[in-house]
């Protein structure tokens, strides 16, 4: 009665091999995380050489990264990987929509 379904055109994210070992991801996360928290210190025992830091190599790399890796900065964002700390520490809700 059915016939058996095509393969989708486009594969999703999850049907990818990944190219890059999961390790790297968690330990470039950390590195991420570990790094806005040094610019949070820096910012509070060090303000001037911080702020020539940040304005002066931080924020002029960052639209090259944003051009030329794309899926880097999505891995290693540390905005998005604070976000999911409560899901990977297992204190989430954890509720479907």
């Amino acid at each position: 009665m059915f016939a058996e379904r095509e393969p989708p055109y486009f594969r999703d994210f999850s049907q990818f091999k990944p190219v890059v070992p999961l390790f790297f991801w968690r330990v470039a996360r950390v590195a991420s995380i570990l790094a806005v928290l040094a610019v949070i210190a820096g910012l509070i025992f060090a303000p001037e050489f911080t702020l020539l830091a940040f304005w002066g190599v931080l924020v002029p790399v960052c639209p090259v990264i944003f051009v030329l890796a794309p899926g880097f900065w999505r891995q290693v964002c540390p905005f998005a990987a604070i976000n999911q700390l409560p899901k990977k520490l297992g204190f989430s809700r954890g509720l479907d929509l």
